[in-house]
C-alpha cells in the first residue's frame, strides 16, 4: 500500500512538472513580443520587390534609421513605358493609385529615397532570388532614415507609414505623371505601424498588408 501511495505520488508530480512546463510555453508564445523586426521577405518573384530589417524596433523618434532591401523579381518587356523607378517613403497610397500629378518629385508626405534609370534597376546589382525556404534574398540594400514627417504629428501618437518601388511614367497626353504602368501595374508596398510612446522614443512593428496591385 505504501508503495503504491509512492508511485501515485509521483505520477501527480509528473503530470504537476508537465502542466507547468506546458503553460511556460504557452506563455512565453504568447506574451513575448519580437524585439527585431522583419517585413517583406516573402515577394521576390514579383516584379517588384522590398523589404526591411531591423534588430530592434524601439528607434530614437528623430532618427528611425534602419536597413531596406529592393530590386526587380522579373525584367520588363523592351516596350515598357517606365521612365525611371523610384524608391519612396509616403504617407498614404492614394497618391499612387489614384492620382495624376504635376511633377512626381513634390507630392505631399511622399519622400523619394533613391532613384534608378531604367538600364541601372533592372541589372543584377539589384536582382531578387528565391530560397528554398520561400523568403527572397535580394542582391541590393542599403540604410535609409525615416521622413519624420511621416510619423512626428502634433494630433497623432499612432498610425502607419510604407516604403515603396514605383515605376514612373509620362502621360504624353495630359503631360502628367502616374505610377500606373500601362503595360504593368507595378507598385509595392511594405507597410509599418508606428507607436510614439512620448519619452523621445518610437516603436515600430509590422503592419498590416496592404491593397497593392502587381505582376
Amino acid at each position: 500500500m505504501k508503495k503504491k501511495l509512492i508511485i501515485i505520488n509521483c505520477l501527480i508530480l509528473v503530470i504537476l512538472l508537465c502542466v507547468t512546463s506546458l503553460v511556460g510555453c504557452i506563455g512565453w508564445f504568447l506574451f513575448v513580443e519580437p524585439t527585431d523586426l522583419s517585413v517583406g521577405f516573402t515577394d521576390g518573384d514579383k516584379m517588384f520587390s522590398c523589404a526591411a530589417e531591423s534588430n530592434t524596433r524601439l528607434f530614437n523618434e528623430k532618427d528611425v534609421t534602419f536597413t531596406f532591401y529592393f530590386g526587380h523579381g522579373k525584367i520588363p518587356e523592351p516596350f515598357t513605358d517606365m521612365m525611371s523607378i523610384i524608391v519612396v517613403f509616403l504617407k498614404s497610397p492614394s497618391a499612387i493609385y489614384y492620382e495624376d500629378h504635376d511633377d512626381y518629385k513634390n507630392i505631399p508626405d511622399f519622400f523619394i529615397a533613391r532613384e534608378f534609370s531604367i538600364v541601372e534597376f533592372f541589372s543584377d546589382n539589384y536582382a531578387i532570388k528565391a530560397n528554398k525556404y520561400g523568403t527572397s534574398a535580394y542582391a541590393h540594400h542599403e540604410k535609409f532614415t525615416v521622413p519624420q514627417e511621416l510619423y512626428m504629428s502634433p494630433t497623432q501618437n499612432a498610425g502607419e507609414f510604407y516604403f515603396a518601388v514605383l515605376s514612373v511614367k509620362f502621360n504624353l497626353i495630359t503631360h502628367k505623371y502616374n505610377f500606373l504602368n500601362s503595360e504593368y501595374s507595378i507598385v509595392h508596398l511594405i507597410t509599418f505601424d508606428y507607436q510614439m510612446l512620448g519619452n523621445g522614443k518610437i516603436k515600430l512593428s509590422e503592419g498590416d498588408r496592404p491593397h497593392i496591385l502587381y505582376f
